[in-house]
């Protein structure tokens, strides 16, 4: 991706409330352009980053990433790019759990789907032993239950994995396994099937981390 964008890759992170002005501003400074007057409103800044890319997608194509996108304002801004002569050969790559703002969109669509049960023991047992050459023996079955559990969700299974770091106890795991049957939820979202596979982890704050559950 590098060499075929010749290094020119910008990864700007929009979050669920974005501050659309000052992503704006970190983009302008990546492409070291000129940043308007701080008191400029978002429109203005909106126009000058489209100016912008366009001049330099003239001479380069260039990949811009807008991670974690929750609503079509931010894409908005970048119409005037997108549909202007400049912008042939660069791309915008979009992560987002809204299908709906894709489809306004029309873009393309590429889903990530959850691991595959051997990469997701392996993932687990990396964050838990350091390695799946590390899990004791009878730690194997007690782990991959646990994995199992997790379905395939990698913030679960790294999340579950760091939290059940250095226990060797088998009595803790067959605990963990019970804590995250009883957690099952009829919901098919994945959203609500990673909460409710992290309510254990933050369960256990309660103890020794009170201040931390709250947050």
């Amino acid at each position: 991706l590098r060499q075929h964008f010749e290094d020119r890759i910008f990864w700007l992170t929009v979050a669920r409330d974005p501050n659309i002005k000052e992503i704006l501003r970190s983009l302008l400074r990546m492409l070291s352009a000129r940043l308007p007057p701080p008191s400029s409103s978002e429109e203005v800044y909106a126009q000058q980053v489209c100016h912008e890319l366009q001049l330099q997608g003239q001479r380069k194509k260039l990949l811009l990433v807008l991670d974690d996108v929750w609503k079509s304002r931010i894409l908005d801004i970048f119409d005037a790019f997108v549909n202007h002569s400049s912008s042939s050969g660069s791309k915008i790559l979009v992560t987002t759990r809204s299908q709906e703002l894709l489809d306004r969109k029309h873009a393309t669509k590429i889903e990530v789907r959850m691991l595959k049960p051997e990469d997701s023991f392996r993932l687990f047992c990396w964050h838990a032993f350091s390695g799946v050459s590390n899990v004791p023996i009878n730690l194997r079955k007690p782990a991959e239950d646990v994995a199992a559990e997790c379905k395939g969700l990698p913030l679960a299974l790294k999340v579950i994995g760091g939290t059940m770091a250095g226990k060797r106890d088998k009595r803790i795991w067959d605990l963990t396994l019970k804590k995250l049957k009883n957690a099952e939820t009829l919901s098919s979202e994945h959203e609500m099937q990673l909460y409710h596979r992290l309510q254990p982890s933050v369960d256990d704050l309660s103890e020794t981390h009170r201040h931390l559950k709250d947050c």
